[in-house]
């Protein structure tokens, strides 16, 4: 592990590696989480592929590929601005669109570049070849924009209210694990009215099915089983 991601995690987290497996840990005396036991947490790309193999048979009927292709063309890039643990950019690749994701705290991002070593190692050729078409960086999301920009492609922001933080902290130890590694975030509001003022490229913005629209203006909605997809067009 780079010792440099020490400073990056606070009391009672490590990180460790087992058998080239870079994980997220709660020790016995982490002050947050007193009594309880937690399992690892780990990113497995190959796993996650395998299973969009044996469930997504028709791609372009799947509410994302819909909200993000409309009428342009499949190789279409993504900006993924709030990537996260990155199982929305893994779709998108096996969705058929090139990827560039932005992760913004370096723990995070040191796991999603372990995970894209990992299944360009043991994934097979599908999803080898899906990795050539998928850039992490790690960084934020409005600077690398500023400076690299994103051609004619797509932005796409899942950003993590507090709402949400609160429904899925309740249901899920790697959700507190997270929220207790990243610590509360009041920007994610902003960073979606920065795309919405700056990119004027088009703006998908990940929602819970029944959630309020994050600001006022979508133009079209997607809306699958728990998901639904605000898109905003360039003004």
């Amino acid at each position: 592990m780079d010792q440099n991601l020490k400073k990056y995690l606070p009391p009672g987290l490590l990180l460790c590696e087992e058998k080239g497996v870079l994980k997220l840990c709660v020790q016995k005396d982490c002050p947050e989480f007193v009594g309880e036991n937690f399992s690892p947490l780990w990113l497995d790309f190959v796993g996650q592929w395998k299973y969009h193999q044996s469930s997504l048979k028709a791609k372009t009927k799947e509410p994302l590929f819909k909200a993000i292709a409309g009428k342009l063309k499949k190789n279409t890039e993504v900006l993924d601005a709030t990537c996260g643990l990155g199982g929305d950019s893994l779709l998108m690749l096996f969705l058929g669109f090139r990827v560039c994701s932005i992760e913004r705290n370096p723990v995070v991002f040191s796991l999603l570049e372990n995970a894209k070593k990992r299944a360009l190692e043991h994934g097979d050729n599908s999803l080898v070849q899906a990795m050539g078409n998928w850039q992490i960086f790690l960084g934020e999301a409005c600077e690398y924009f500023e400076k690299e920009g994103v051609g004619e492609g797509v932005i796409f922001l899942d950003p993590m209210y507090p709402e949400q933080k609160r429904k899925k902290a309740l249901s899920s130890k790697e959700m507190r694990m997270l929220k207790y590694l990243l610590g509360e975030s009041s920007d994610d509001q902003k960073l979606v009215q920065y795309f919405l003022r700056m990119s004027g490229k088009k703006l998908v913005v990940k929602r819970p099915l029944k959630g309020e629209r994050v600001i006022d203006g979508v133009d079209h909605s997607v809306s699958g089983k728990s998901t639904r997809y605000d898109i905003y067009f360039a003004r």
